[in-house]
């Protein structure tokens, strides 16, 4: 029968590559056994480690989304489509189809006139503050604009 030690010793290399696992299986992130590690400082756990986590992400990723991605969809927040390298070719859309190009804009030697008729024209909240057309300086909110 093997003495405490070597029991306490076997429980180690079971315990910390099974949190890690559980942990990264969850969270979808390899990056759990870098950290686990780190907490050991012992090089004798890093490959059960890994294997245990790499194994558990796979398995994890194929039954599953994450954590975080969960969160993402029972929020109904805005969320960005996987891109798989075959998959690059169906997104066709740049940025510039959809950028705003006629900028409105406040420079630091715009006149109250100016200020007023450009406040009246516009629905945004953030106006850029430019020094001279071409320059940007910075954004300000529109009540911070007028006193």
């Amino acid at each position: 029968m093997p003495g405490k030690a070597a029991l306490t010793q076997s429980a180690h290399l079971c315990l910390i590559p099974g949190a890690a696992a559980l942990t990264g299986a969850v969270s979808h992130t390899v990056s759990t056994a870098v950290i686990c590690f780190e907490l050991t400082g012992q090089i004798a756990h890093i490959l059960p480690m890994m294997v245990a986590v790499i194994l558990a992400n796979m398995v994890a990723q194929s039954l599953q989304p994450s954590l975080y991605d969960s969160i993402i969809q029972v929020k109904k927040l805005p969320y960005l489509p996987d891109l798989g390298w075959n998959q690059l070719s169906k997104f066709t859309i740049f940025v510039e189809d959809i950028m705003v190009r006629d900028v409105k804009f406040v420079s630091a030697s715009c006149t109250y006139g100016e200020l007023r008729n450009l406040l009246q024209t516009t629905t945004v909240k953030t106006l850029p503050l430019v020094e001279s057309k071409g320059q940007w300086e910075g954004r300000k909110q529109i009540p911070g604009l007028v006193t």
